[in-house]
């Protein structure tokens, strides 16, 4: 590194990259390259310091968390208590050029640290960290927010958590993986790995026996739905496991991810990548008995179980396999004489795939898709719901006899927009979503669904 780029002064403790491939920094530093910065910055993609990014932002504390919005606002979290002169405790939102965002109003915050953040499908905010209160309503280390900054009261934690949560991690369906120091949730044995919930109540479905030792740092969910967690344990329900673990979707250890000897010191953060592999970072110095210095990447699984979707029909992407379909919604049950490498279904529901490779005798199972065209044909050309154009941008056209809710979900079930729509004509944006094919389903007050498909090409 050349004369002048000095990085930065002091500690960073998280990235985030915008859509626009410019990348968020937050920590506890006071300057970049010899240029006054306060615990926040923004860089191109070369590394150099994005000057449009508002100096004056200011924290006056540590950031933990950073979180872009769709919209490309950014929610911040950390130790601070205020942000250029404004009362913020511990979480703020931001403009794009990182002004404060004064929408965002969270009264007097809460009185300890906000380590993790994430945004759910609908927009509201999941914080977790060490705290008791939100704007002086008890909640111990987790809340939920509304979009303004408001408590969700519909998100119940009961009393919530012993110790504090580093890490939250959104399943596709809407679940909450919570990850920490913790030994209890709303006085139930739970140690440092727990699942919730869109409610916040326990899922009881997610059995982690005895759970983890020690505590974790950082949760990520890969795209065959298998959680990693790191931390500075160093077994899992009685398993030996050194400070990396996956489990599968029901809580269990998933014994094909063979770790070895594991790490020799703390996993601080992870990243998957597209095609599954994992970036590890700590204060390990090896890996298995193989030096690495605080950053390895790992094989995230010994066959490809991606899968590819049109319509109603799945297809698993490895061609050098045998395969078993199976129902999710029925305890993964055997779905008789599908063995072939697609799959279509005759019903709604969430299905998978076993995948057992012919090249090197490993098994792993994909991701359960959510299939919700099968029962589209018949509704299709319902003259209650009309959508125009389509093909579109992503604006469009909706008209309705009856005031209807509108939900709008990809091709994996994930819903990614909601509205709700008065009869006659209405206009419909779907904003920061990319090109493919995407399901509308509407429900009148009687409950009542149509549903439609819709084509976005920018």
């Amino acid at each position: 590194m050349g004369s002048g780029f000095t990085g930065y002064n002091r500690k960073v403790y998280c990235v985030a990259v915008q859509n626009d491939g410019k990348i968020l920094v937050g920590g506890i530093f006071s300057s970049f390259n010899g240029i006054s910065r306060n615990s926040i910055a923004r860089l191109n993609t070369d590394g150099t310091l994005d000057t449009t990014f508002d100096a004056q932002t200011n924290p006056n504390g540590t950031i933990y968390s950073l979180t872009v919005q769709n919209d490309g606002k950014i929610l911040v979290g950390g130790y601070f208590t205020s942000i250029n002169g404004t009362s913020r405790k511990s979480i703020a939102r931001l403009n794009t050029d990182g002004t404060l965002d004064t929408t965002f109003d969270p009264g007097a915050g809460f009185n300890g640290t906000v380590y993790s953040i994430e945004i759910q499908g609908d927009g509201k905010v999941l914080a977790g960290g060490f705290f008791s209160s939100y704007n002086g309503i008890s909640r111990n280390n987790i809340v939920c927010l509304n979009t303004d900054g408001t408590l969700d009261a519909i998100f119940d934690s009961g009393s919530g958590f012993n110790n504090r949560v580093t890490s939250i991690a959104l399943q596709n369906d809407g679940k909450i993986l919570v990850g920490g120091f913790f030994t209890s949730f709303n006085g139930l044995t739970q140690n440092r790995i727990i699942r919730l919930n869109a409610d916040g109540n326990y899922d009881n479905s997610f059995d982690t026996g005895v759970g983890f030792n020690a505590n974790i740092f950082t949760i990520a969910i890969q795209s065959n739905e298998k959680i990693i967690a790191g931390g500075v344990f160093d077994s899992y329900n009685g398993t030996p496991e050194n400070m990396l673990s996956r489990l599968h979707t029901d809580g269990t250890l998933d014994n094909s991810f063979d770790t070895g000897t594991g790490f020799d010191d703390a996993v601080f953060a992870l990243a998957i990548q597209s095609d599954n592999k994992i970036i590890t970072g700590g204060y390990f110095t090896s890996y298995n008995g193989i030096g690495r210095n605080r950053i390895a990447r790992l094989l995230g699984g010994c066959v490809d179980v991606s899968l590819s979707t049109h319509w109603s029909t799945i297809t698993a992407n490895n061609t050098n396999a045998t395969y078993q379909w199976i129902d999710c919604n029925n305890n993964n049950a055997i779905i008789p004489n599908e063995n072939s490498q697609n799959f279509t279904a005759t019903q709604d529901g969430d299905y998978a795939v076993i995948v057992s490779s012919t090249e090197n005798f490993c098994i792993d199972t994909s991701a359960c898709i959510n299939i919700t065209s099968a029962s589209l044909e018949e509704s299709f050309n319902d003259n209650r719901l009309r959508l125009y154009p389509n093909p579109n941008n992503g604006s469009f056209t909706v008209e309705t006899s009856d005031p209807i809710k509108v939900e709008v979900f990809n091709s994996l079930g994930r819903k990614v927009d909601f509205q709700n729509l008065e009869a006659g004509k209405n206009q419909f944006c779907i904003q920061n979503i990319g090109n493919g094919l995407y399901y509308l389903h509407a429900t009148d007050e009687f409950g009542d669904r149509i549903s439609q498909r819709v084509i976005i090409v920018e």
